[in-house]
């Protein structure tokens, strides 16, 4: 038997011992209550409510009380009204001008994107910007945040929304202590966006003042540490094949089959994870109508992630040419159509985006953990406009799924990185 294991069982044991049911003689008698509280000692997971857990400091203690507002503010992508409505009520007694702009209206949704200026902020100096996101990928409505052993998570079996409502507890309360006189003023402006979830477009009709010279997003799913040095670029694509219809029964040599020749086209490339550096996917067909009819049309779009454009131009040719052979061959017609979702980035370990957050790291005593990512974010759209960002790790861990959730140490963390980077840029020699 595993050491850990003989230890639990020897828990259990002395708990049945000292509740007086060892040697198990007397069945009848069996209360099962503290048999069940010895498994749960030994195996199960405790709930640390308000009343039997105190957060060891003051801030522990702030953070995770704005951070179960935020995750009880029902906000998902095109609906993220009573989070902005929080965020500006914030900030505005804080000291802060909150700008919104129209950004909901592009989305068909009911709230914009937030800017955030602290009273000293000079328009003609140099700016950092952070940023959060302040939509869910689902409804929050339901949620019941509790902490157990430490993490802040949702008592329901559903995502609590700590991405990115995490981000937002972390620089709603870096803005509070900066407009509170705690640190020296730093021409830093605060943004919220919205839409993030659900692609891009948000973060392109942020209107970013001119002055801002970097950019950091506290968004991403790693523990504080690790940041997001490089992304994959993606675009979307569709393929539409035109065949000929026909009487499934009477006459199917007559028709051209779309469905088929779109399947020909899918089975002669390769999809998934194809190498380091780029992945695949066909994520939905459609096409035909009527059981005995011949289809004349199929419809197929997917995705393609690449580490660098040269690796997704280079499928995409392959793509093209297959298509092109194949409907060549079968007498049909085809069109193929692509949209980039974000594209990749490098960032230069020399540029001063990046020197000041291994600086920040350095003094708070957490190991530089740079990443490389195949995933896409505000942060993908703000350096392809010419403006360094990059995603910070926060450690909201488990995103989109029932067990998501973030630890308090980690909240704290990335607390003390923002306060840190908003310190050293206002120490910064521009």
């Amino acid at each position: 038997m595993h050491l850990a294991a003989r230890k639990n069982l020897k828990k259990i044991l002395d708990s049945l011992q000292k509740n007086r049911y060892f040697p198990l003689k007397k069945f009848s008698n069996l209360c099962i209550a503290p048999i069940s509280q010895a498994f749960q000692s030994c195996f199960g997971r405790k709930e640390l409510n308000h009343e039997d857990h105190v957060p060891k400091t003051e801030l522990e203690r702030r953070l995770k009380e704005l951070f179960f507002q935020l995750v009880k503010l029902d906000g998902p992508s095109r609906f993220e009204r009573s989070v902005a409505d929080f965020v500006r009520r914030t900030l505005e007694s804080a000291g802060y001008t909150v700008e919104e702009d129209d950004t909901g209206a592009l989305l068909g949704g009911n709230a914009g994107n937030l800017l955030a200026f602290p009273p000293h902020f000079d328009a003609s100096a140099p700016a950092m910007m952070c940023v959060a996101h302040m939509d869910t990928v689902r409804s929050t409505a339901d949620v019941e945040p509790v902490e157990i052993e430490g993490r802040l998570t949702n008592r329901k079996r559903t995502p609590i929304g700590a991405d990115d409502r995490a981000g937002v507890t972390v620089l709603l309360s870096a803005a509070r202590t900066l407009s509170s006189g705690e640190l020296p003023p730093a021409n830093v402006v605060f943004a919220f966006t919205v839409g993030e979830e659900i692609g891009p477009d948000a973060a392109q009709n942020l209107r970013i003042p001119e002055n801002v010279a970097m950019a950091y997003i506290f968004d991403s799913s790693a523990r504080p540490g690790a940041f997001i040095e490089s992304t994959f670029g993606a675009i979307e694509f569709r393929l539409r094949v035109e065949g000929k219809a026909a009487h499934a029964g009477l006459s199917p040599e007559t028709g051209i089959n779309a469905i088929v020749v779109a399947s020909r086209i899918i089975a002669g490339l390769h999809w998934g994870k194809v190498r380091d550096g780029l992945r695949t996917n066909v994520g939905k067909i459609s096409g035909g109508g009527m059981l005995n009819v011949v289809p004349d049309f199929a419809e197929v779009a997917g995705q393609v992630r690449g580490s660098t454009e040269g690796d997704i131009r280079g499928f995409m040719e392959e793509f093209q040419n297959k298509t092109r052979a194949v409907c060549a061959q079968e007498g049909a017609k085809y069109s193929l159509k692509e949209q980039y979702v974000f594209r990749p980035y490098h960032l230069d370990p020399e540029w001063p985006v990046y020197r000041l957050l291994i600086q920040t790291f350095q003094e708070l005593g957490l190991e530089p953990r740079p990443l490389h990512y195949a995933g896409g974010s505000d942060a993908n759209v703000f350096n392809e406009k010419g403006l360094p960002t990059i995603n910070v790790g926060i450690g909201a861990q488990n995103p989109h799924s029932p067990d998501e959730f973030i630890l308090l140490e980690d909240l704290v963390r990335a607390y003390e990185i923002a306060l840190g980077l908003v310190r050293n840029f206002a120490r910064s020699p521009w």
